[in-house]
């Protein structure tokens, strides 16, 4: 029996609105009135989670939020933040270099949730609420700034990603957890951060088993997760290779793929 649900968030809860759908809602409230918690698990952090987490009442559903890819866990009943290992500055320094010598976007997000942002052209979309870094503050954010959470890189479409995960493999000593998201997004947490490991953590402190738990997930950051869990379902419109390790595969996200899933593997109901 499913006792908690884990849910990755872009391309599994929401969709390009970043909304929660009408029918996802509903289906995770009737989850939730029978007693099963809800997880939204992310690589996003924490504090962009809130909105997400007060629109499911999950304070008062006992739900919890994985954040940063593992890095963040809270506890949303209690509202208590546990926060893991921070990515040692000199291979925040080393991860930077290289995207600053191969001109690549950069992200970051520091320990007050401040988040960073830096393209080579100057230029920032406006509906970032990044403060914008340039070349020459760079370096200066990560020698004065608190320690970083996360860091993010944004690859050129036509690049090879295994190529470029082995060079940042090498400069980093592999003493830094890499994370696939897509095809041009790589994200970087301490060693040893990752979604599996903060739902183990949840699973010991709820006492849960595997069996216990049901995962959710689309992206590359989530094929650790779905392949590690039995009860796992794909998304319709995630990677081929999640879909070729989950358990089950329900539609896509803008069909309400979530709701689905919800109501034929954990409900044993028609979507309604």
């Amino acid at each position: 029996m499913v006792r908690l649900l884990v849910l990755d968030m872009d391309g599994t809860l929401i969709h390009d609105d970043l909304k929660i759908s009408d029918a996802n809602h509903k289906a995770l409230s009737r989850l939730m009135s029978k007693g099963i918690r809800i997880c939204l698990a992310s690589g996003r952090n924490v504090a962009s989670l809130m909105t997400y987490a007060q629109q499911l009442k999950l304070k008062d559903n006992n739900g919890y939020l994985i954040g940063g890819n593992g890095q963040e866990i809270y506890d949303c009943h209690n509202e208590e933040l546990t926060k893991k290992e921070k990515i040692p500055m000199s291979y925040c320094h080393k991860i930077v270099e290289y995207a600053l010598v191969n001109k690549y976007e950069f992200s970051g997000n520091d320990d007050n949730n401040k988040r960073y942002y830096y393209r080579p052209d100057g230029c920032l979309t406006k509906n970032r609420d990044f403060k914008a870094l340039n070349f020459d503050t760079t370096k200066k954010y990560l020698d004065d700034e608190c320690d970083i959470d996360k860091l993010g890189i944004y690859l050129p479409r036509d690049t090879n990603i295994q190529k470029q995960v082995m060079n940042l493999e090498k400069i980093t000593d592999k003493q830094v957890e890499i994370h696939v998201v897509n095809s041009s997004r790589i994200e970087f947490t301490g060693k040893g951060i990752n979604k599996v490991v903060a739902i183990r953590d949840l699973c010991k402190k709820l006492s849960l088993c595997d069996d216990d738990i049901m995962v959710i997930g689309d992206g590359l950051n989530d094929l650790k997760m779905i392949s590690t869990f039995d009860n796992s379902i794909a998304m319709g419109n995630a990677f081929d290779s999640i879909k070729k390790v989950a358990k089950y595969v329900t539609d896509e996200c803008k069909n309400d793929g979530v709701a689905k899933a919800v109501y034929k593997y954990i409900l044993n109901k028609k979507h309604s």
